[in-house]
C-alpha cells in the first residue's frame, strides 16, 4: 500500500511534463523548423557512440564516451581517416516511402584550423549518392555540418566522413548524426 502514492506521484509528474510542458515551461517541446511547418517530416538521430573507423589500426585513439567518439591518428597513420555511421530508419511509414531530405553530423576538433572533417559521403546500400567537401570553420568549437537534399528515397542509409589530421596529437570528437525524412 505504501507504493501507491509514489506511483501516483510519478504518473502525475510524467503527465505534467508530457502533456503540460507548455504550461510548465512556457513553450512546447522543441521541434525542428521544418517539422513545425510539415507534419509529414520525421527526425531520426544516432548517438555519437555509433561511429565506426574504416581503418582502426591507423588510429591511436578511437574511444567511445556517453556523448560521442574521440578519434586521433597514430604517428604512422595516414593524415586522412574515414569514419562511418549507419542509420536504422523507416523506409516506409504507414505505406508511404520516406525520402531523405536533410542530413547533419556534429563534431569538435582540438585544432579546428588544421584538423577537421573535410568530406561527407552519403550512401544507400553500397552506392554513394552524394559526395561533397565540408566547409569547416577554423575554431575549436562544437560544430555541425549539414546537407539539404532534394528528397530521395533509399532502402538503407549511412554517412561517411573523412577526417583530416594535421598531426598525431590533435583529436576530433564525433557527436550525433541526424537525418530528416519526409513522405
Amino acid at each position: 500500500m505504501r507504493r501507491r502514492p509514489v506511483v501516483l506521484a510519478s504518473v502525475g509528474l510524467v503527465l505534467l511534463l508530457g502533456l503540460g510542458g507548455t504550461l510548465l515551461f512556457g513553450t512546447a517541446w522543441p521541434r525542428s523548423p521544418a517539422r513545425a511547418a510539415d507534419p509529414a517530416v520525421s527526425d531520426l538521430a544516432v548517438q555519437g557512440t555509433a561511429w565506426v573507423a574504416e581503418t582502426p589500426g591507423q588510429l591511436a585513439v578511437f574511444r567511445h564516451y556517453g556523448w560521442g567518439t574521440a578519434v586521433r591518428r597514430k604517428s604512422t597513420g595516414a593524415s586522412d581517416q574515414w569514419v562511418h555511421i549507419p542509420f536504422a530508419m523507416f523506409t516506409f511509414l504507414e505505406d508511404r516511402g520516406q525520402k531523405i531530405k536533410f542530413v547533419e553530423f556534429c563534431a569538435q576538433s582540438t585544432n579546428g584550423a588544421a584538423t577537421k572533417p573535410t568530406r561527407i559521403d552519403l550512401w544507400g546500400n553500397k552506392s554513394g549518392f552524394l559526395s561533397q567537401a565540408i566547409a569547416w570553420p577554423a575554431t575549436n568549437a562544437y560544430r555541425c555540418s549539414q546537407v539539404t537534399l532534394t528528397p530521395v528515397w533509399k532502402e538503407s542509409f549511412g554517412i561517411s566522413v573523412r577526417l583530416h589530421f594535421a598531426n598525431a596529437t590533435d583529436t576530433i570528437t564525433l557527436f550525433k548524426a541526424w537525418v530528416q525524412t519526409t513522405d
